[in-house]
């Protein structure tokens, strides 16, 4: 399973969209971002351990009365292979950086 370097391993993700009802201006969605929220494991975590943790996440996901609850809290509950969800954080993160390396941002 690959990850970031320095980063644990990726078990889990939400897929985090906003709900018509929280929001009175633009969504962060519509403003070209997306927001993702996931369960890592500590680096090093055994790959038996994380395989585990990702099935019996995958089921809580899966689950209806979940599912309703984080969609009545503006979500929308997805989840992904922790492959799956450390390629797209990689992506995510090489993205942003270059965007803060043209842009020049420094932290105030």
């Amino acid at each position: 399973m690959g990850r970031i370097p320095g980063t644990a391993p990726s078990v889990e993700a939400q897929v985090a969209r906003p709900g018509p009802h929280l929001f009175c201006g633009p969504s962060v969605a519509g403003q070209g971002f997306r927001i993702f929220v996931g369960i890592s494991a500590p680096h090093g975590t055994p790959g038996d351990i994380v395989e585990r943790l990702n099935k019996e996440i995958s089921a809580a996901v899966a689950n209806d009365k979940f599912r309703e609850r984080i969609v009545t809290l503006g979500d929308l509950p997805l989840s992904m292979p922790a492959a799956d969800f450390t390629r797209l954080a990689s992506d995510e993160t090489e993205k942003w950086a270059k965007v803060i390396r043209v842009a020049n941002i420094k932290a105030e």
